[in-house]
């Protein structure tokens, strides 16, 4: 993911503010497959036919090690990814206009549309706009 430059221009900045959406999105396929991992883990014996074999002990132990590395790698990418998710929300609590904060979370964090936005907010999509705007123009990272 690109590393906003917090003292870059408005599309720097609204591409931070979009990786919110896609690391939601993101965090949701990690939790999916640590799940799915974790299941494969209760239940090894569907991967075999039953029959004896002299090193079933050491597929079973490989296949839990292998299994074990591969939640432990999902899990780094999950918090890698939450120090960014929860940076992009610091980064808007840290606004000092209210408005300008809500218009910014309703939009990156809720990822709604801006007659969505208009229409919660009670303003006019040109004055949304211009909220938005300067909430650019003003946000810092």
């Amino acid at each position: 993911m690109k590393k906003a430059d917090p003292t870059g221009n408005n599309t720097d900045k609204k591409q931070y503010l979009e990786q919110y959406q896609n690391i939601r999105l993101e965090l949701e396929r990690l939790d999916y497959k640590i799940k799915e991992l974790r299941s494969l883990k209760l239940f090894p014996a569907s991967f075999y036919d039953g029959m004896p074999r002299s090193n079933e002990k050491k597929d079973l132990s490989d296949y839990a090690a292998k299994l074990d590395e591969l939640v432990n790698e999902y899990y780094k990418l999950r918090y890698n990814r939450l120090i960014i998710f929860e940076k992009i929300c610091s980064d808007i609590e840290g606004q000092t206009d209210e408005l300008e904060k809500q218009v910014l979370f309703e939009r990156y964090i809720k990822c709604k549309k801006w007659e969505e936005i208009c229409s919660d907010m009670g303003y006019s999509w040109q004055h949304i706009h211009r909220i938005h705007a300067k909430a650019i123009k003003n946000f810092k990272m």
